[in-house]
């Protein structure tokens, strides 16, 4: 098997970075090195802190591109971010404004008040993940409560690693492990569960099943040639 190149994009909170790992199977051995680091900030959009994904998506397009003005075929790319904030897509594949963070305080108090109505122990006995008050399941209730006017636009929502994905591939997908940060995912049967996203108040057309970490997706839009 001949050599191969790997491309990660890191996105954290403050900073981003595409990282290149080259793989030689006949002598085992793993080279990391990385290609592009950049900044990564909340802008304020009528009053919610939000992600600004056109500068990301801009500076991860520019690391792949470092990578293939050295004359490398890229085999895979692998995208990792924070969990929990979600991207909200029209029928068309357009994004409906911008995310808004989990550091925003557009969901306090939410989280009480599910536990109150649905039961802090049958939410857990469903979800099986840590309670945290910027969870998806209470982001889409502070959605539905302040922004009504976006969920009527929307048909699709996408976790902030599969909107890149969709981005490079065209395909839209959740990846399960990063969905189960959502709260919504019912742990027994490994799909979303009715009630947790009933309480949401988001309609079920915003979220498709969940993906296998496994999955592929092709082809990636790369810079010509590539």
């Amino acid at each position: 098997m001949s050599f191969r190149h790997c491309v990660a994009v890191d996105l954290g909170a403050s900073s981003g970075r595409v990282m290149l790992a080259g793989y030689q199977p006949g002598q085992q051995t793993l080279a990391l090195r990385e290609i592009h680091r950049f900044t990564n900030s909340l802008q304020k959009v009528d009053g919610f802190d939000c992600w600004d994904l056109d500068s990301l998506e801009g500076e991860i397009r520019r690391g792949l591109e470092k990578v293939c003005e050295q004359g490398i075929l890229i085999d895979s790319i692998g995208i990792d971010t924070w969990g929990v904030d979600y991207v909200l897509l029209d029928k068309a594949g357009q994004r409906v404004g911008l995310p808004v963070s989990y550091r925003d305080s557009r969901t306090q108090g939410l989280m009480r008040h599910a536990e109150e109505q649905l039961g802090r122990a049958e939410i857990y006995r469903r979800s099986g993940i840590q309670f945290l008050p910027f969870n998806t399941l209470y982001q889409l209730r502070a959605l539905v409560e302040q922004q009504p006017e976006l969920v009527s636009q929307a048909a699709h929502a996408l976790l902030i690693p599969d909107y890149f994905s969709f981005r490079l591939t065209g395909n839209m997908n959740w990846e399960y492990t990063n969905a189960t940060t959502t709260q919504l995912v019912n742990i027994n049967s490994d799909s979303w569960d009715e009630d947790l996203l009933n309480w949401s108040g988001a309609p079920a057309r915003l979220v498709r099943n969940a993906d296998p970490s496994r999955q592929r997706y092709w082809p990636l839009d790369l810079p010509a040639g590539q």
